[in-house]
This record gives C-alpha cells, structure tokens and sequence, in this order.
C-alpha cells in the first residue's frame, strides 16, 4: 500500500481541465502514445496551469525516440512497456521529491 490518493480521468483534456479550474496535484501519471505530436500536447496544456511534474507512460510500441519526445514536452520522466512497477514507484518518488 502507497498511501497514494489517485484521480483518474478518462481523457487527456479532462486532466487539462481539472488543472485549468485551479486543481492542484503532486505529480501525474499520463497515458501517452506518442506516435504523432499532437498526443504530447495536453502535457504542455497542463503545464501553462502548473509546474507538476508528469511521468508519461507510454503502453505504445516503445520507440527509442519516445522518451526523448515526452522529456522534451516537459515530461519528469517516461516509462515505456513493460512497465515495471518498481521502477515506476521510483520515477514518482523522484518526481514527488523534486
């Protein structure tokens, strides 16, 4: 148990709208499939609203430029498949600790 309080959203721009209405968070998880540039844009929407950090998790078929991609969007950090539960728990400790 990580002591964790979750909000899920189904969409992108449902996130961006939590933010936008002045929601706060400590860091976010967000589904990610970078296979065009137009996927990374609620990243940078979320990001004109506050400074959170964002893990990307792509569930895609894992390109070696996607992590690149999502770091320049203004991703913390990215984790492709298969995730790796350990690993992430690590990259949100990290973010929370910024």
């Amino acid at each position: 148990n990580t002591g964790i309080r979750t909000i899920w959203f189904a969409t992108a721009q449902e996130a961006v709208g939590y933010f936008r209405d002045g929601n706060r968070a400590d860091v976010v998880l967000m589904q990610l499939l970078l296979t065009s540039v137009g996927n990374i844009e609620p990243v940078m929407q979320i990001h004109t609203f506050t400074p959170v950090p964002i893990v990307a998790l792509s569930l895609g078929n894992n390109n070696k430029g996607e992590r690149e991609l999502a770091i320049k969007a203004g991703c913390t950090d990215y984790i492709g498949k298969p995730l790796n539960m350990s690993k992430l728990l690590t990259m949100i400790d990290k973010a929370l600790n910024c």
